[in-house]
């Protein structure tokens, strides 16, 4: 992949151009379908390949975290609480409407 390395976007655009270009005067409207959804095709896989690859890559780098460690993040989690009332969240809080007022600010409806 050292060929691709050494062009630019542009470049690498402009020979994508050329090559589209090219095949376009010798293929029915169909072929033209079936080749390009190919490619597509082709190049989902491959995309999906280097996200599978980065991620691998990322993970080796950096290992998970020891069981204790998330234990003892997922306690401090459930203690805090929320800045705005200083009340603990329990998820059952009820959110009342607001609108937009003149000043910038939202009101209760």
């Amino acid at each position: 992949m050292s060929l691709l390395e050494g062009l630019s976007p542009k470049e690498l655009v402009i020979i994508a151009a050329l090559i589209a270009i090219l095949i376009i005067d010798d293929l029915s409207a169909d072929d033209l379908n079936v080749l390009g959804n190919f490619v597509v095709a082709v190049g989902g896989l491959l995309l999906t390949a280097a996200a599978q690859k980065s991620s691998q890559e990322s993970a080796a780098e950096n290992p998970p975290a020891k069981e204790g460690t998330k234990k003892a993040t997922e306690k401090t989690t459930d203690k805090t609480a929320d800045r705005a009332t200083n009340k603990p969240k329990t998820g059952t809080e009820i959110k009342r409407p607001c609108r937009p007022s003149n000043s910038g600010t939202y009101q209760p409806v």
